[in-house]
Protein backbone atom coordinates (compact mmCIF):
# COMPACT_ATOMS: atom_id res chain seq x y z
CA UNK A 1 0.00 0.00 0.00
CA UNK A 2 2.91 2.37 0.69
CA UNK A 3 4.23 1.82 -2.83
CA UNK A 4 0.77 2.27 -4.36
CA UNK A 5 0.11 5.54 -2.52
CA UNK A 6 3.65 6.90 -2.77
CA UNK A 7 3.86 7.48 0.97
CA UNK A 8 4.55 5.51 4.11
CA UNK A 9 1.38 3.75 5.26
CA UNK A 10 0.92 2.10 8.64
CA UNK A 11 -1.89 0.19 10.32
CA UNK A 12 -3.74 2.17 12.97
CA UNK A 13 -6.40 -0.40 13.85
CA UNK A 14 -8.18 -3.45 12.47
CA UNK A 15 -11.35 -5.33 13.29
CA UNK A 16 -12.89 -8.54 12.10
CA UNK A 17 -15.71 -8.48 9.56
CA UNK A 18 -18.50 -11.02 9.87
CA UNK A 19 -19.93 -13.13 7.07
CA UNK A 20 -16.98 -15.01 5.58
CA UNK A 21 -17.09 -18.81 5.92
CA UNK A 22 -13.93 -19.46 3.85
CA UNK A 23 -11.50 -16.62 4.60
CA UNK A 24 -11.06 -14.27 7.54
CA UNK A 25 -11.80 -10.66 6.58
CA UNK A 26 -10.54 -7.57 8.39
CA UNK A 27 -11.40 -3.89 8.07
CA UNK A 28 -8.07 -2.10 8.40
CA UNK A 29 -7.72 1.58 9.37
CA UNK A 30 -4.59 3.13 7.87
CA UNK A 31 -2.27 5.95 8.87
CA UNK A 32 -2.25 8.71 7.81
CA UNK A 33 -5.79 8.01 6.52
CA UNK A 34 -8.04 5.60 4.67
CA UNK A 35 -9.35 2.07 5.04
CA UNK A 36 -8.89 -1.23 3.24
CA UNK A 37 -10.32 -4.72 3.55
CA UNK A 38 -7.84 -7.58 3.96
CA UNK A 39 -8.99 -11.16 3.36
CA UNK A 40 -6.62 -13.70 4.85
CA UNK A 41 -6.27 -17.43 4.31
CA UNK A 42 -3.57 -20.10 4.16
CA UNK A 43 -0.72 -19.58 1.69
CA UNK A 44 -2.10 -22.15 -0.76
CA UNK A 45 -5.13 -19.87 -1.20
CA UNK A 46 -3.01 -17.30 -3.05
CA UNK A 47 -4.14 -18.63 -6.45
CA UNK A 48 -7.80 -18.37 -5.43
CA UNK A 49 -7.23 -14.77 -4.33
CA UNK A 50 -5.49 -13.94 -7.62
CA UNK A 51 -8.49 -15.33 -9.51
CA UNK A 52 -10.89 -13.37 -7.31
CA UNK A 53 -8.85 -10.22 -8.04
CA UNK A 54 -9.22 -10.97 -11.75
CA UNK A 55 -12.97 -11.50 -11.40
CA UNK A 56 -13.48 -8.25 -9.49
CA UNK A 57 -11.57 -6.37 -12.19
CA UNK A 58 -13.66 -7.92 -14.96
CA UNK A 59 -16.95 -7.07 -13.24
CA UNK A 60 -15.78 -3.51 -12.56
CA UNK A 61 -14.86 -3.04 -16.22
CA UNK A 62 -18.51 -3.47 -17.27
CA UNK A 63 -19.45 -0.40 -15.22
CA UNK A 64 -23.02 -1.46 -14.48
CA UNK A 65 -22.90 -2.02 -10.72
CA UNK A 66 -20.47 -1.09 -7.96
CA UNK A 67 -17.71 -3.62 -7.29
CA UNK A 68 -14.88 -3.14 -4.74
CA UNK A 69 -11.58 -2.25 -6.38
CA UNK A 70 -9.02 -5.03 -5.81
CA UNK A 71 -5.68 -3.56 -4.74
CA UNK A 72 -3.18 -6.36 -4.18
CA UNK A 73 -2.59 -10.04 -3.54
CA UNK A 74 0.38 -10.89 -1.36
CA UNK A 75 1.89 -13.92 0.32
CA UNK A 76 3.23 -13.15 3.79
CA UNK A 77 4.81 -16.11 5.56
CA UNK A 78 2.27 -18.92 5.60
CA UNK A 79 -0.67 -16.64 4.81
CA UNK A 80 -2.17 -15.28 1.58
CA UNK A 81 -3.81 -11.85 1.64
CA UNK A 82 -6.22 -10.15 -0.78
CA UNK A 83 -6.42 -6.40 -0.24
CA UNK A 84 -9.37 -4.47 -1.65
CA UNK A 85 -11.22 -1.20 -1.35
CA UNK A 86 -13.29 -0.78 1.81
CA UNK A 87 -16.95 -0.03 1.14
CA UNK A 88 -18.82 2.08 3.68
CA UNK A 89 -22.11 0.40 4.48
CA UNK A 90 -25.52 2.05 4.54
CA UNK A 91 -29.13 1.15 5.23
CA UNK A 92 -31.10 -0.09 2.20
CA UNK A 93 -33.80 2.34 1.10
CA UNK A 94 -37.25 1.11 -0.03
CA UNK A 95 -36.06 1.10 -3.66
CA UNK A 96 -32.74 -0.68 -3.00
CA UNK A 97 -33.81 -4.00 -4.47
CA UNK A 98 -35.35 -2.29 -7.48
CA UNK A 99 -31.97 -0.66 -8.17
CA UNK A 100 -30.20 -3.95 -7.55
CA UNK A 101 -32.40 -5.79 -10.06
CA UNK A 102 -31.93 -3.07 -12.68
CA UNK A 103 -28.16 -2.93 -12.23
CA UNK A 104 -27.72 -6.71 -12.30
CA UNK A 105 -29.74 -6.87 -15.53
CA UNK A 106 -27.53 -4.11 -16.95
CA UNK A 107 -24.39 -6.03 -15.97
CA UNK A 108 -25.66 -9.06 -17.85
CA UNK A 109 -26.96 -7.15 -20.87
CA UNK A 110 -23.81 -5.04 -21.32
CA UNK A 111 -21.46 -8.02 -21.01
CA UNK A 112 -23.03 -10.23 -23.68
CA UNK A 113 -20.28 -12.25 -25.31
CA UNK A 114 -20.61 -11.54 -29.02
CA UNK A 115 -19.66 -12.68 -31.61
CA UNK A 116 -17.99 -15.44 -29.54
CA UNK A 117 -20.91 -17.46 -28.17
CA UNK A 118 -18.90 -20.00 -26.17
CA UNK A 119 -19.71 -20.63 -22.53
CA UNK A 120 -16.99 -20.82 -19.88
CA UNK A 121 -13.99 -18.74 -18.90
CA UNK A 122 -10.32 -18.43 -19.73
CA UNK A 123 -9.37 -20.41 -16.63
CA UNK A 124 -10.90 -22.45 -13.83
CA UNK A 125 -11.56 -20.59 -10.60
CA UNK A 126 -13.14 -21.15 -7.20
CA UNK A 127 -16.67 -21.27 -5.83
CA UNK A 128 -15.95 -20.73 -2.16
CA UNK A 129 -13.03 -23.09 -1.60
CA UNK A 130 -14.18 -25.53 -4.29
CA UNK A 131 -12.61 -25.64 -7.73
CA UNK A 132 -15.01 -24.43 -10.40
CA UNK A 133 -14.15 -25.82 -13.87
CA UNK A 134 -14.82 -23.39 -16.72
CA UNK A 135 -13.63 -25.12 -19.89
CA UNK A 136 -15.13 -23.56 -23.02
CA UNK A 137 -18.22 -25.21 -24.52
CA UNK A 138 -20.14 -24.28 -27.65
CA UNK A 139 -23.56 -24.92 -26.11
CA UNK A 140 -25.01 -24.25 -22.69
CA UNK A 141 -26.58 -27.64 -21.85
CA UNK A 142 -23.21 -29.34 -22.48
CA UNK A 143 -21.45 -26.82 -20.25
CA UNK A 144 -23.92 -27.35 -17.40
CA UNK A 145 -23.82 -31.13 -17.78
CA UNK A 146 -20.02 -31.35 -17.82
CA UNK A 147 -18.74 -28.48 -15.69
CA UNK A 148 -21.57 -27.88 -13.25
CA UNK A 149 -23.86 -30.80 -12.34
CA UNK A 150 -21.57 -33.52 -13.69
CA UNK A 151 -18.51 -32.17 -11.92
CA UNK A 152 -20.34 -31.84 -8.60
CA UNK A 153 -21.97 -35.27 -8.64
CA UNK A 154 -18.67 -36.93 -9.59
CA UNK A 155 -17.00 -35.14 -6.69
CA UNK A 156 -19.74 -36.27 -4.31
CA UNK A 157 -19.28 -39.85 -5.48
CA UNK A 158 -15.51 -39.64 -4.95
CA UNK A 159 -16.09 -38.38 -1.41
CA UNK A 160 -18.80 -41.00 -0.75
CA UNK A 161 -21.19 -38.18 0.07
CA UNK A 162 -24.75 -38.65 -1.05
CA UNK A 163 -27.35 -41.37 -1.02
CA UNK A 164 -28.60 -44.25 -3.11
CA UNK A 165 -31.25 -41.90 -4.53
CA UNK A 166 -29.16 -38.78 -5.20
CA UNK A 167 -26.82 -40.09 -7.90
CA UNK A 168 -29.48 -41.48 -10.26
CA UNK A 169 -31.66 -38.41 -9.67
CA UNK A 170 -28.92 -36.01 -10.73
CA UNK A 171 -27.91 -38.22 -13.66
CA UNK A 172 -31.53 -38.12 -14.84
CA UNK A 173 -31.53 -34.33 -14.61
CA UNK A 174 -28.31 -34.21 -16.64
CA UNK A 175 -29.84 -36.38 -19.37
CA UNK A 176 -32.81 -34.03 -19.62
CA UNK A 177 -30.81 -30.79 -19.75
CA UNK A 178 -31.01 -30.34 -23.55
CA UNK A 179 -34.81 -30.44 -23.38
CA UNK A 180 -35.05 -28.44 -20.14
CA UNK A 181 -32.87 -25.60 -21.41
CA UNK A 182 -33.86 -25.61 -25.08
CA UNK A 183 -36.27 -22.67 -24.81
CA UNK A 184 -33.75 -20.44 -23.05
CA UNK A 185 -31.09 -20.09 -25.75
CA UNK A 186 -29.26 -16.75 -25.37
CA UNK A 187 -25.69 -15.43 -25.77
CA UNK A 188 -23.42 -15.91 -22.74
CA UNK A 189 -23.01 -13.01 -20.33
CA UNK A 190 -20.55 -12.27 -17.54
CA UNK A 191 -21.88 -13.79 -14.31
CA UNK A 192 -20.89 -12.98 -10.75
CA UNK A 193 -21.26 -16.71 -10.21
CA UNK A 194 -21.88 -16.85 -6.45
CA UNK A 195 -24.47 -14.19 -5.79
CA UNK A 196 -26.18 -14.81 -2.45
CA UNK A 197 -27.11 -12.50 0.43
CA UNK A 198 -23.57 -12.57 1.84
CA UNK A 199 -22.05 -11.37 -1.44
CA UNK A 200 -23.99 -8.16 -1.96
CA UNK A 201 -24.47 -5.13 0.27
CA UNK A 202 -25.77 -1.58 0.36
CA UNK A 203 -23.13 1.16 0.36
CA UNK A 204 -23.32 4.47 2.22
CA UNK A 205 -25.00 6.08 -0.81
CA UNK A 206 -27.70 3.41 -0.94
CA UNK A 207 -26.22 1.73 -4.01
CA UNK A 208 -25.89 -2.05 -4.45
CA UNK A 209 -22.40 -3.54 -4.29
CA UNK A 210 -21.42 -7.08 -5.33
CA UNK A 211 -18.30 -8.84 -4.06
CA UNK A 212 -16.56 -12.23 -3.68
CA UNK A 213 -17.25 -13.41 -7.25
CA UNK A 214 -16.70 -16.72 -9.05
CA UNK A 215 -17.01 -15.29 -12.55
CA UNK A 216 -17.59 -17.03 -15.87
CA UNK A 217 -19.57 -16.48 -19.05
CA UNK A 218 -22.87 -18.32 -18.86
CA UNK A 219 -26.61 -18.03 -19.25
CA UNK A 220 -27.97 -15.19 -17.13
CA UNK A 221 -30.63 -17.44 -15.57
CA UNK A 222 -27.76 -19.24 -13.79
CA UNK A 223 -27.20 -16.10 -11.69
CA UNK A 224 -30.77 -16.30 -10.43
CA UNK A 225 -30.53 -19.89 -9.20
CA UNK A 226 -28.38 -18.95 -6.23
CA UNK A 227 -30.35 -15.76 -5.57
CA UNK A 228 -33.63 -17.68 -5.43
CA UNK A 229 -32.12 -20.12 -2.96
CA UNK A 230 -30.06 -17.88 -0.66
CA UNK A 231 -30.38 -14.33 -1.96
CA UNK A 232 -33.22 -13.05 0.25
CA UNK A 233 -34.36 -10.77 -2.58
CA UNK A 234 -38.02 -9.69 -2.62
CA UNK A 235 -40.24 -9.85 -5.69
CA UNK A 236 -39.49 -6.24 -6.64
CA UNK A 237 -35.88 -7.28 -7.37
CA UNK A 238 -36.99 -9.84 -9.96
CA UNK A 239 -39.66 -7.51 -11.34
CA UNK A 240 -37.06 -4.76 -11.84
CA UNK A 241 -34.63 -7.17 -13.50
CA UNK A 242 -37.36 -8.47 -15.79
CA UNK A 243 -38.45 -4.96 -16.75
CA UNK A 244 -34.87 -3.96 -17.59
CA UNK A 245 -34.17 -7.13 -19.61
CA UNK A 246 -37.17 -9.47 -19.85
CA UNK A 247 -36.60 -13.11 -18.94
CA UNK A 248 -38.08 -15.89 -21.02
CA UNK A 249 -41.16 -17.74 -19.85
CA UNK A 250 -40.34 -20.57 -17.44
CA UNK A 251 -37.18 -19.00 -16.06
CA UNK A 252 -38.03 -19.77 -12.43
CA UNK A 253 -38.38 -23.48 -13.20
CA UNK A 254 -35.13 -23.55 -15.20
CA UNK A 255 -33.32 -21.62 -12.46
CA UNK A 256 -33.68 -24.68 -10.23
CA UNK A 257 -31.04 -26.39 -12.40
CA UNK A 258 -28.55 -23.81 -11.14
CA UNK A 259 -29.89 -23.93 -7.60
CA UNK A 260 -29.09 -27.64 -7.70
CA UNK A 261 -25.52 -26.84 -8.74
CA UNK A 262 -25.00 -24.62 -5.70
CA UNK A 263 -26.72 -27.10 -3.39
CA UNK A 264 -24.44 -29.89 -4.61
CA UNK A 265 -21.44 -27.63 -4.03
CA UNK A 266 -22.62 -27.03 -0.46
CA UNK A 267 -23.10 -30.77 -0.03
CA UNK A 268 -19.52 -31.38 -1.13
CA UNK A 269 -18.06 -28.59 0.99
CA UNK A 270 -20.17 -28.78 4.14
CA UNK A 271 -21.60 -32.28 4.29
CA UNK A 272 -24.79 -34.31 4.41
CA UNK A 273 -26.93 -31.55 5.90
CA UNK A 274 -27.53 -30.44 2.31
CA UNK A 275 -28.50 -33.87 1.01
CA UNK A 276 -32.26 -33.51 1.41
CA UNK A 277 -32.45 -30.18 -0.44
CA UNK A 278 -30.36 -31.62 -3.31
CA UNK A 279 -32.72 -34.57 -3.64
CA UNK A 280 -35.83 -32.37 -3.39
CA UNK A 281 -34.60 -29.98 -6.09
CA UNK A 282 -33.66 -32.83 -8.43
CA UNK A 283 -37.09 -34.41 -7.96
CA UNK A 284 -38.84 -31.12 -8.76
CA UNK A 285 -36.84 -30.82 -11.97
CA UNK A 286 -37.89 -34.33 -13.01
CA UNK A 287 -41.64 -33.83 -12.54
Amino acid sequence: MSERRGEVVAIRDCRSLSGGSISQAWLVDLLPDGQIVAKINAAHFQTAFELEFQGLDELRAVGAIRVPEPLAVEKVGNRAILVSEAIGRGTPSPDFFKRFGQQLASLHRLSQREPDHRFGYRCDNYLGSARQPNGWCDDWPTFVAKHRLGFQIDWARQQSIGSRDLFPLVQSVIKRLPAMLAEASEPPVLLHGDLWSGNYLCDSDGQPVILDPAVYYGHREAELGMLLWMGNCPNEFYEAYNKCWPLRSGWRERAEVYTLYHQLNHLNLFGAGYLSCCEATARRLLR
